[in-house]
């Protein structure tokens, strides 16, 4: 859940003491079940980007295949296409940048690094901003007052209908990706007055925000280092 429905006051208050029961793991059942193989990270990746290059492809030769006398089907088989593409693709920000944000993919730290940045230009996901507000949630995880991210408990209300009609944009609706794309031009240009899915200028250390109009340049111009 986005920064921005909590309180200025109280998003991301992680010096709040708060009571954690603690399981008790032994350190070995641990230690195995944390343990980084860049051989499984690499077999997750590489399907995932060839099944994204593979439906892109399909979509892109679907539409290049529509012409007046085939319409009637080539357009839902692009359709369909398109449909293929954005279901592989949606999973990209909020789920691989997820993992590789905690480093916990590739036991090498410079593959965690570089397919982040992959994964964030491909996806529009914004890492800087990210890293920074995920390890406050760990610390307050769904406490109400705190957790400037997650937030429990949820119903299917008007903003459930919302937040499903925002992972339809911009077909169903368009004016989200407009200002997407709009915050992001401004961001890039180092004006963090309004912020972003991910983040708020209050909130946001001041340290991380040349870093915030770099990572925005990137997506625009293309993937380098902050």
């Amino acid at each position: 859940m986005s920064p921005q429905k909590c309180s200025k006051s109280s998003c991301f208050d992680d010096e709040e003491p708060i009571n954690w029961y603690r399981t008790n793991v032994d350190k070995a059942v641990m230690s195995d079940l944390m343990r980084k193989s860049d051989a499984r990270a690499f077999a997750q990746v590489i399907p995932q980007l060839a099944l994204f290059a593979v439906t892109g492809t399909l979509a892109f030769l679907a539409y290049r295949n529509i012409n007046a006398t085939n319409w009637t089907w080539a357009v839902p088989l692009l359709l369909l296409a398109l449909f293929a593409h954005g279901t592989c693709s949606c999973f990209f920000g909020g789920t691989a940048c997820h993992e590789l944000c905690h480093k916990t993919p590739f036991k090498t730290a410079f593959w965690n690094e570089f397919f982040l940045k992959v994964y964030a230009f491909m996806s529009w996901f914004d890492p800087v901003t990210y890293r920074v507000g995920h390890v406050k949630h760990h610390k307050v995880t769904v406490h109400h007052d705190h957790d400037g991210e997650v937030e429990l408990p949820q119903g299917l209300d008007w903003h459930g209908v919302k937040f499903v009609l925002w992972q339809l944009s911009p077909v169903v609706y368009p004016k989200h990706a407009f200002d997407l794309v709009r915050k992001w031009i401004k961001i890039a240009r180092g004006d963090l007055s309004e912020g972003s899915w991910s983040f708020t200028p209050e909130w946001t250390p001041k340290s991380c925000r040349r870093k915030i109009s770099s990572s925005a340049k990137n997506t625009e111009a293309g993937p380098a280092n902050c």
